[in-house]
């Protein structure tokens, strides 16, 4: 490709745009959570509980986990 000098650069042609590092959080988060809850719904069935602590625990493991990540990325920058 050839460049000209007099040419101003388009600032969306960045290779790495800040906000494309979020872009797919919520879905990350929807998967995570509802992955947990499954697993936590499948235990609770299993050991025949009748309150379904595996479901309510890991799927706040789940959002801590998240939560914990988020904020690390944000502190990266």
């Amino acid at each position: 490709m050839k460049e000209y000098p007099n040419r101003r650069q388009n600032k969306s042609s960045k290779t790495n745009p800040e906000y494309l590092r979020y872009t797919g959080l919520g879905l990350q988060i929807i998967g995570v959570v509802l992955g947990m809850a499954i697993i936590g719904h499948w235990l609770d069935k299993r050991f025949e509980n009748v309150i379904p602590g595996f479901t309510l625990s890991l799927s706040l493991l789940a959002v801590f986990a998240i939560l914990y990540k988020l904020i690390k990325s944000a502190n990266k920058k």
